[in-house]
């Protein structure tokens, strides 16, 4: 593991953020709390990735968005 890793996953734990890491054969996956297994020397991978992760976003804020607005109807009516 690299030092600028290795400072980045120190202070995540001392912040208790949780780890996701992108594992592949040469990678500890043991100082991940969420290992996900992809080849992370691969920019097509790195990609697909982050394009999933910021739809999974996108989705959870116009649900949030969508309930939010729902509940000041509901709020306004009664």
């Amino acid at each position: 593991m690299e030092k600028t890793e290795s400072i980045a996953i120190e202070e995540a734990k001392k912040l208790e953020i949780p780890i996701v890491c992108i594992v592949d054969s040469n990678t500890n996956p043991l100082v991940c709390d969420y290992p996900v297994p992809a080849n992370d020397d691969s920019i097509r991978t790195i990609q697909l990735l982050i394009t999933e992760i910021s739809n999974v976003i996108v989705s959870a804020n116009d649900a949030k968005s969508k309930k939010d607005d729902s509940k000041k109807k509901e709020e306004k009516e009664g």
